[in-house]
Parts: structure tokens; sequence; C-alpha cells
């Protein structure tokens, strides 16, 4: 939930669970619904610079500035 404070409000991203997955309730997808995260395991692919990731996402709907905020926030709530 702490990584829902740094989203931006208007970042919508739902990606599928992957089907090959051995986890039975296929707990690898991802939903963020205005900026809450609704579900996800946070790892590299889900938050990341791929095509779908939640830095990518942010970047490409509210440019770099925005992008750099996600960093310098999360830093803040890491610590």
């Amino acid at each position: 939930k702490i990584l829902s404070m740094v989203i931006p409000r208007s970042i919508n991203i739902q990606r599928a669970p992957d089907p090959k997955s051995s986890n039975p309730v296929f707990n690898d997808g991802m939903l963020i619904e205005n900026g809450e995260i609704i579900f996800s395991i946070v790892e590299k692919k889900a938050v990341g610079a791929l095509q779908g990731g939640l830095v990518h996402v942010v970047f490409c709907e509210k440019g770099p500035g925005a992008t750099c905020d996600l960093f310098v926030s999360r830093g803040r709530y890491s610590r």
C-alpha cells in the first residue's frame, strides 16, 4: 500500500496473470486503478521500464517529471 501513495492518481494498469504460472491463485498479474494498487506482486516486470510496467506507463502518460517524482517519493517511503 505504501507504493500506492506515490503512484499518480490517474494511472490505470491491468495486466493478466501469466497463464504458465505455478502459483495456483495466479498472483502474478497486476491491477492498478486510479493510482491505487488493487493487486500485484511488486517485482521488476511489474514496476520496471518494460512495456506495461509502472515506470513505462507513468512516463508515457505523465512524462519524465512524474516519473522522476515516482522514484524520489519511493525513496522517501522505503527507509
